[in-house]
């Protein structure tokens, strides 16, 4: 019997939406965290898992803040806009 394998992705935690799997969603990031997440998503087989905080108004949410439910997503498309945000389409995975 083989054991499960583990995944190890960057987790951009989301203000007011969800992303299920097969959906595609475009969502900006702003938040320095989330910035870094994205880059790190980006240098390797672009998978970010994404899930809902609590408290939307929470600009930088604990891990206790963060539902502990959420998907897998790849990162379709990036685009850094002018204000130093980045635009990104992500499709949910699983």
């Amino acid at each position: 019997m083989t054991s499960p394998k583990v995944l190890r992705v960057p987790m951009v935690p989301l203000r007011e939406a969800v992303v299920f799997p097969r959906t595609m969603v475009p969502f900006v990031v702003g938040r320095r965290s989330s910035l870094k997440a994205l880059e790190r998503a980006l240098e390797g087989p672009r998978k970010i898992f994404l899930a809902c905080q609590r408290d939307p108004s929470a600009d930088d949410p604990q891990p206790e803040e963060i539902h502990s439910v959420g998907t897998v997503a790849t990162v379709v498309q990036s685009l850094k806009v002018a204000s130093g945000n980045v635009r990104m389409l992500v499709e949910g995975e699983f």
